[in-house]
């Protein structure tokens, strides 16, 4: 999954000042699409990602684990989300 996203301040920053980016969530679910006895989807674990906290970031590869049930985790170990950012490229203004 690929998320663009624009980073914005809360005020331009003067010379000196450090930049407060305002915050933007992104909230993913681990949803069992069917259990065994073929009930609804029901969500297994969540994820809540403030992307201001990596603003700075050009480039930054980092895992993040993802809060699901004590079961789960004995059972396969602690899932984690791979979260990879890259600035992009400015397009020319016309």
């Amino acid at each position: 999954m690929r998320v663009r996203a624009r980073r914005l301040t809360a005020r331009r920053a003067q010379d000196g000042d450090s930049v407060k980016f305002l915050k933007k969530t992104v909230t993913l679910s681990v949803c069992e699409t069917l259990d065994k006895a073929g009930n609804s989807p029901s969500q297994v674990g969540s994820l809540i990602l403030n992307l201001a906290d990596y603003a700075d970031a050009d480039r930054l590869d980092k895992k993040i684990p993802v809060a699901v049930a004590s079961a789960i985790t004995a059972a396969c170990g602690q899932p984690q989300l791979s979260l990879t950012i890259r600035r992009a490229r400015a397009r020319p203004r016309t």
